[in-house]
């Protein structure tokens, strides 16, 4: 067969599983995806009740035993989850998962109850579209304590609505301006707003914990925003304040 194995039949079939376990390996393959490319099909000993390959890739009817201290979501990727097939654990970092589809199924995978031809699927080229070009243009990150106050289920959640991207933030009226908050007007140095005469704006860094999605600078944020001052940049600026005795504050 040059086509992967799918089925606790088909495994029968190839000599991989015995016909006899095949009421119970059926129940498991209603549960949980089945899928073994014949490259791997052909590197499990089937006569070694232990082939490790065979471990990792061949259903067994333990699988759905389930103890008491088992949790139907181990790693945990629903609580972090911010849309659809976004997940955000870390504040540097998100788990994107186009698609829940694989060539081979891992028998131990912290997510086999969502991945398969009938598992949470792949997201659709709208979600695709919509989440890719904001990601790509705002930067992205909530903090694991800000991430638990969020409620997944509430499409209004106030908190997600602050932090989560949405798609309308590429949205652009015609009396938007690029830079609402007018800082390049008043830019006298890299990172020094003057812009009343008596006190100055120093923004030494543009790298935050979280990004609002309503900032007033999310178009300088980020890490791949303006950065962070050099000394040089520092020396400048601190220069600046110094040579006019009206700035106070």
């Amino acid at each position: 067969m040059n086509r992967p194995l799918r089925s606790p039949d088909e495994l029968a079939a190839a000599g991989l599983v015995a016909p006899v376990d095949l009421p119970a390996l059926r129940a498991v393959a209603a549960r949980y995806a089945v899928s073994i490319t014949p490259d791997m099909a052909e590197l499990i000993d089937a006569a070694d009740p232990h082939d490790p390959i065979a471990r990792q890739f061949v259903p067994r009817a333990e699988e759905v035993v389930t103890a008491a201290e088992e949790r139907a979501d181990p790693i945990g990727d629903a609580v972090h989850e911010k849309m659809p097939g976004l997940v955000h654990r870390y504040p540097d970092r998100v788990l994107l998962k186009p698609l829940h589809v694989c060539p081979v199924y891992c028998r131990f995978c912290f997510g086999r109850g969502v991945v398969g031809p009938e598992g949470a699927g792949t997201l659709s080229e709208a979600e695709l579209a919509a989440l890719r070009p904001v990601l790509a243009r705002y930067a992205l990150s909530i903090t694991p304590d800000m991430a638990e106050l969020i409620d997944p289920t509430d499409p209004a959640d106030p908190i997600a609505r602050q932090f989560v991207p949405r798609a309308e933030e590429l949205d652009a009226t015609p009396e938007e301006r690029a830079d609402p908050i007018g800082d390049g007007a008043h830019e006298k140095l890299p990172g020094l707003i003057h812009r009343y005469p008596d006190r100055v704006l120093l923004k030494p860094l543009h790298v935050c914990p979280v990004y609002c999605r309503f900032c007033f600078r999310r178009e300088s944020v980020g890490p791949d925003g303006l950065g962070t001052l050099t000394e040089a940049e520092f020396a400048a600026a601190f220069a600046y304040i110094a040579a006019d005795p009206a700035i106070w504050e």
